[in-house]
């Protein structure tokens, strides 16, 4: 009897889920829920395609595993859009009223990942304590000049993308558009602006619907009739 009773504690305890430690503690209290939304945070600045990649990188899981998501959002990894990401470091820096000297200390600690192996192996060392010279070393490396012609090829490629509204899909379609051809006279881009929603639409039954049934002026228009032919359906 003893012997069974011995037994069946060793069992017990094998099938026992082991005690967290206070790190791991520590570690889930600065990822929840954040984590499960972090790629779409992220995928504001940088493609969907790179993002994928870099996420299955070691080094980046490490690095969200360690600083956590809110911190993680004040550092720069060299994946998303350096333009916007210095845009808000230099008005934070702004408000807080930092000098050169205390910008570059906060630089420096806020390039990780690609950032980080850029400026730690590949700059000389001259180049990390001269703040306009590390930027200007960002700026050659991170720096994305976009013309006319790229953005007539992101409007020609952009398409709605799962989980995306067609409001927003609208208002990105806008934006690319005015940047893409400036110079457009209205009637032009109204035409042009309709048809690129109307091809790049999910939901083959709601682009029919709105193109063959409604057939909308604009693409205000459409997006209304889209809005509504889904909400309906979803009614049903």
């Amino acid at each position: 009897m003893g012997r069974t009773r011995k037994s069946l504690r060793k069992k017990q305890n094998k099938n026992e889920v082991p005690e967290s430690t206070p790190d791991q503690d520590r570690v889930q209290q600065n990822l929840s829920p954040d984590l499960e939304v972090l790629p779409n945070i992220i995928n504001d600045s940088i493609s969907g395609s790179h993002i994928n990649a870099e996420w299955q990188n070691t080094e980046f899981k490490l690095t969200i595993l360690i600083l956590g998501c809110q911190t993680l959002m004040l550092i720069f990894l060299g994946i998303e859009s350096w333009k916007v990401w210095f845009s808000r470091f230099t008005e934070v820096a702004d408000r807080k009223g930092w000098n050169k000297d205390d910008r570059l200390d906060e630089l420096l600690q806020r390039l990780h990942c690609q950032a980080g192996d850029f400026a730690y192996g590949q700059l000389p060392r001259r180049a990390r304590q001269d703040y306009d010279l590390l930027i200007d070393e960002l700026n050659s490396r991170y720096r994305v000049i976009e013309t006319s012609k790229t953005f007539r090829v992101k409007l020609s490629n952009r398409n709605q993308h799962p989980h995306e509204s067609v409001e927003e899909y609208a208002a990105v379609l806008k934006r690319l558009y005015d940047q893409a051809y400036p110079a457009s006279d209205r009637q032009t881009r109204r035409e042009d602006l309709l048809r690129r929603f109307l091809d790049g639409l999910q939901d083959d039954t709601a682009r029919f619907q709105a193109e063959y049934n409604k057939e909308p002026h604009d693409i205000d228009e459409a997006v209304a009739h889209v809005v509504n032919f889904v909400e309906t359906k979803a009614r049903l």
